[in-house]
């Protein structure tokens, strides 16, 4: 029973030693628990003012009601939790960091509403829209300030709440391991005293106590029966248990905190995301003119990354010139002022840019000026904006004044807003005030149309006329060519119209005149046609006779040639006989064409060609032709004709004599500037040897040679394995 006593003992030590370590860990957990909702409420705090940085921005960039509503609202909670977190965290440094951030939250509220207060008062008119965006650009400067310290602040104050909670970790793991290790202390002790009564059974024991120690909970100790030993296998089994579900909330509570670590590392690089975004250039620099803290526009500027810039002097990242202008203000403000300004500063790429500049004091907690706060704003497009906005507002004023349309703009009430110099000179006002001067009572005699023009115009429709008749008040006539369209606001809304007018009456009056001009010239040429269409048709009538005439006598002269057995009479008549056919085919095309003063002598030469052929050709010369369409007058067919009948019948008559076959190829071109080209050629036995043929006392080659001359034609002629002659003239 000793034993028994002991193992009772022994169990009642470990029940007892349970309950501490519970116990224990209970507190452990409530002091983790309230540590927690410290870490929570900090990092709260910090969402809720991220949410209320975007609010801000969607509110400036858009004029978001709804956006203006929801920062109140995020205000408001803010500043709820910074009650909160004014009860629940307990450090002196703690309590005096949230008691600043309340009063930095109540200047944010008030900076945030005199910013939308400003606003209301620009969209309202009450002040002008220059100075409501610069008294608003000062304020979000201001603003930008304020919730940049506060989020300094929060920061700070969460990195206080994580190393509470880490501390209160480390101090409850320390307290659980010492008891566990007594517990193992006092259960090997135990074993060793009754290792000889109950070796194998102790053995099992200080097993299994060897195994639970090393961190294997999930063992158990296989001890039967119903004496002591068992009670204490299975006492110690279920403080195995126990250990075992109080570590498996250890390794819970551990992976929280490693979770809530993430998340405040999340929301750090948040913040530094944000403060990176930002693209003025913000900074801190303390009392020895040292950057020790910047954001990532600095690198834009200065080509230098935040960390290289981080212990490095102002003058070294300046410059002398640019050091020697800074460090007065750079020394107002460590002496409490706030300095503000706008001038242009070198840039790192070359040349100057311009900036707005807001330094403001930092002051420690004995509210002594430590250092600076630097604000640093590019503004270089806004002042190139400003002066691309007066040069555009030069050119529409010249463009308007000097416009040559006349040109008004008028409100919805129909007052004038502006004038060209164009439009007082046609409707004849001089220099007669109009600015804000109705259009109705500088125009009385406006028609009723032309208001309804001026009201559709003002509803958004386009309104014009070409030329509109306009009786002024003294009795004078204006034609006037005009259009009426709407302009729109800022807003979108349609603020009134412009109206574009040209003085078109001497035009009108010319139209008008041209018109009769017209009208007549519409009736003499109908008279002139009539006399043309007379004198066409008398004109073909006098070439079908012409044409009947030369067939009468052509016929003649072929039964002249029938008649006579002399055989060179014969041919001297056959010849005359081409000649006159080719003279009557001009005409002959002419009273069929419809155009009288020439013909296509590509179509003439087919025909008189075919004639030839059908007349004194035989099947075994081949006749080819290239004949490209031609239009000659008649002056110009009748003597080419001519040419073209003869040569065509000297190579029929003459140059195939003692040949089986031929081949005669008639070419015509008109090369434009080079003239046109007229050729005959054939492959027959060519020219006699020594022929001249300019000097020859054939009828046929004189005649080539007057009628060339008569066309003003060059006559070329080859003699090479056939005979080539080649006519070119311009026409």
């Amino acid at each position: 029973m000793r034993i028994r006593k002991r193992l009772q003992l022994n169990v009642a030590v470990s029940v007892i030693t349970s309950i501490v370590i519970c116990l224990m860990l209970f507190l452990a957990l409530q002091r983790i628990t309230g540590v927690s909702s410290l870490t929570k409420t900090a990092g709260d705090l910090m969402s809720g003012m991220l949410d209320r940085v975007a609010l801000r921005n969607d509110y400036i960039r858009n004029n978001s009601g709804r956006a203006k509503e929801q920062w109140f609202a995020k205000h408001e909670q803010i500043g709820a939790l910074l009650t909160g977190a004014a009860a629940e965290f307990r450090g002196a440094d703690d309590k005096k960091k949230i008691a600043e951030m309340i009063e930095v939250q109540q200047s944010i509220g008030q900076i945030f509403s005199a910013i939308v207060a400003n606003r209301e008062k620009g969209e309202k008119g009450a002040v002008p829209a220059g100075l409501a965006r610069e008294v608003e650009d000062r304020l979000l400067n201001q603003l930008n300030m304020r919730v940049y310290e506060v989020a300094i602040q929060s920061r700070d104050l969460l990195e206080s709440a994580q190393k509470a909670r880490l501390s209160v970790f480390r101090q409850a793991a320390w307290e659980i391991i010492a008891i566990l290790l007594l517990l193992i202390a006092a259960a090997m002790l135990n074993s060793r005293s009754m290792e000889k009564e109950i070796a194998d059974r102790v053995a099992r024991l200080r097993k299994g106590a060897v195994m639970i120690g090393g961190g294997d909970l999930t063992h158990r100790i296989d001890v039967k029966g119903d004496d002591e030993l068992a009670e204490l296998s299975d006492a110690f089994n279920a403080m195995a248990a126990k250990l075992g579900g109080s570590y498996r909330d250890l390794e819970k509570e551990i992976e929280e905190r490693r979770h809530s670590e993430r998340e405040i590392q999340k929301r750090e690089n948040e913040l530094r995301l944000v403060m990176n975004a930002v693209p003025a250039l913000i900074s801190y620099i303390d009392a020895g003119f040292h950057y020790r803290r910047v954001n990532g526009s600095y690198e834009h500027w200065f080509g230098l990354k935040p960390q290289d810039m981080e212990g490095r002097h102002v003058r070294e990242v300046l410059g002398e010139e640019t050091w020697a202008i800074v460090r007065p203000r750079l020394e107002s403000v460590l002496a409490g002022e706030t300095i503000t300004y706008e001038e242009l500063m070198p840039y790192r790429a070359g040349g100057s840019r311009w900036i707005a500049a807001m330094m403001l004091p930092h002051r420690d907690e004995t509210g002594s000026v430590d250092g600076i706060v630097a604000h640093v704003t590019d503004i270089t497009d806004c002042k190139r904006a400003e002066e691309e906005l007066r040069e555009s507002e030069e050119r529409l004023r010249l463009f308007i004044e000097h416009a040559p349309a006349g040109l008004a703009m008028f409100d919805r009430e129909m007052r004038y807003l502006a004038v060209s110099r164009r439009w007082r000179n046609d409707y004849k006002l001089g220099d007669r005030q109009l600015i804000g001067v109705s259009h109705y009572d500088v125009f009385p005699e406006i028609r009723d149309e032309w208001k309804t023009a001026h009201r559709r115009g003002l509803a958004g429709e386009v309104m014009s006329a070409e030329a509109d008749r306009f009786v002024r008040e003294d009795g004078s006539v204006q034609w006037v060519k005009w259009e009426v369209r709407p302009w729109n606001d800022a807003a979108g809304a349609t603020g009134g119209i412009v109206i574009f007018t040209e003085d078109v009456t001497d035009r009108k009056l010319a139209e008008e005149t041209l018109q009769d001009a017209h009208d007549e010239l519409v009736r003499l040429l109908d008279v002139r046609t009539r006399d043309l269409r007379e004198k066409e048709v008398l004109l073909k009538e006098i070439h079908h006779r012409v044409k009947n005439n030369l067939q009468v006598i052509s016929s003649l002269v072929g039964l002249q040639a029938d008649g006579s057995k002399d055989e060179t009479i014969r041919g001297v008549l056959r010849d005359v006989t081409d000649r006159v056919r080719s003279m009557a085919l001009v005409h002959e095309r002419l009273y069929q064409s419809a155009n009288l003063a020439s013909i296509d002598f590509a179509e003439y030469s087919r025909g008189l060609l075919g004639y030839l052929w059908r007349a004194h050709g035989s099947p075994a010369i081949e006749l080819k032709l290239d004949l490209s369409p031609v239009s000659l007058p008649v002056d110009t067919a009748v003597p080419l004709g001519l040419i073209l009948n003869e040569l065509a019948g000297n190579t029929l008559k003459h140059a195939f004599k003692g040949c089986s076959k031929g081949e005669v190829t008639v070419s015509l071109k008109d090369g434009a500037a080079d003239g046109i080209l007229l050729s005959v050629s054939d492959d027959g036995v060519g020219l006699p040897a020594g022929l001249d043929w300019r000097q020859a006392k054939s009828l046929g080659l004189r005649l080539v040679q007057m009628l060339a001359g008569q066309l003003g034609a060059t006559v070329e002629v080859t003699s090479c394995e056939g005979t080539r002659f080649e006519i070119k003239f311009q026409v």
